[in-house]
């Protein structure tokens, strides 16, 4: 019998060790800065949003006109523009990898995001004609309905993709811009 107790003891740290690694747990999105109106959406009500208040997957932020907010996001940060409505999609991290999905309504931002040797680093910027996929970068993606999407890549390379499935690999100081059907990559200079 004690032999039997080492082998379920056995079985059962396999077990827990395989569950740890594999479930994905809540990381972590505080906010840094505020400069000017901005204002948090979780559930149904506005409120004031101020520095060093931690905010939840499904969290919309809006700025005012002059307005900026700066997020710390798993150590990468995110600066929301002026007059941007963004919505906090996903933002999980395992041993493994993270994933942060933020979705640009209207507006702007600027993300810096490391690359981690240690995770596999999955941080994507969706609007309603593309998505960008960062690692390594830093980028400035704006989007409005009437200009479509703008992806300004400063530092490092990004993958964009539009809703037709058509993907550019951008490296170094290219911009990408999705109206309607077109995608074309050109120099930033």
């Amino acid at each position: 019998t004690n032999m039997k107790s080492k082998n379920l003891l056995l079985i059962f740290l396999i077990i827990t060790s395989v569950l740890l690694l594999s479930v994905s747990s809540f990381a972590e999105v505080t906010v840094t800065s505020v400069k000017g109106q901005a204002k948090y959406k979780t559930g149904n009500q506005w409120l004031n949003l101020a520095q060093g208040i931690k905010l939840a997957e499904g969290t919309k932020i809006s700025t005012g006109a002059n307005s900026t907010v700066v997020l710390n996001i798993n150590g990468d940060t995110v600066t929301i523009r002026q007059m941007s409505m963004i919505k906090i999609e996903e933002n999980s991290i395992s041993n493994v990898e993270s994933n942060t999905r933020i979705g640009l309504k209207r507006g702007g931002l600027n993300a810096r995001v490391s690359k981690l040797k240690t995770l596999r680093t999955n941080f994507k910027i969706s609007t309603p004609v593309a998505t960008s996929s960062v690692r390594g970068t830093e980028q400035e993606v704006s989007y409005g309905p009437g200009m479509g999407m703008i992806v300004k890549v400063i530092d490092g390379e990004i993958l964009a993709l539009n809703r037709f499935g058509l993907s550019n690999r951008l490296r170094g100081r290219l911009e990408y811009k999705q109206e309607n059907r077109k995608s074309t990559p050109d120099d930033v200079n």
